[in-house]
């Protein structure tokens, strides 16, 4: 009990992040090599977790300029992800094909991409379109993006893929012009 009191432990449940920064500074501060061993050994299997799901800090950022990418990404694997990152980033990001699949299918995604597409100008919306109906954008770096987590893109991939551009033959606007692909 005595080593428990002195190293401050609770009967308060903490987050693993808390966790980790206990277990840190008793990695940094410990005089005993047993605990600094076995911190240092704790803190390795929490990063490899993390990795195995695929979402570190220090995994993010690989020096290969996708770490936007893997950002879009992991929100996009969050319910209603895909209405959280438009509405905190806009609509025309990395992962623009999945983000919009995605959207489209969120109880409130085919407003959000209406109120947001009204308020883009018009060459803005020219681009985003052109980009929409180019199902080969940014295609390769999706599949790269995705497969690092063994997944593919949930956006259309193959071009006979039947989505907005074959029913409607352009992106929704604002007037109500949303659907469900």
């Amino acid at each position: 009990m005595a080593s428990a009191a002195s190293v401050g432990a609770t009967d308060d449940s903490y987050t693993v992040a808390e966790a980790r920064q206990k277990i840190g500074r008793m990695v940094k501060t410990s005089l005993d090599p047993g605990t600094v061993i076995k911190g240092t050994e704790l803190l390795a299997k929490l990063d490899q977790v993390d990795r195995d799901r695929g979402a570190t800090d220090n995994d993010y950022d690989r020096g290969d300029g996708f770490l936007g990418w893997r950002v879009e990404r992991d929100f996009l694997l969050c319910r209603n992800g895909a209405s959280a990152y438009v509405l905190m980033h806009g609509i025309d990001g990395h992962l623009l094909h999945d983000t919009y699949s995605l959207l489209m299918k969120e109880e409130f995604g085919p407003e959000i991409w209406s109120r947001l597409y009204a308020k883009l100008n018009d060459d803005a919306r020219k681009r985003l379109d052109e980009h929409l109906y180019d199902l080969s954008y940014q295609l390769e770096a999706r599949k790269t993006i995705w497969g690092e987590i063994g997944k593919k893109p949930p956006g259309p991939v193959d071009p006979q893929a039947v989505d907005w551009r074959v029913k409607r033959g352009h992106a929704p606007d604002s007037n109500n012009e949303t659907t469900n692909a």
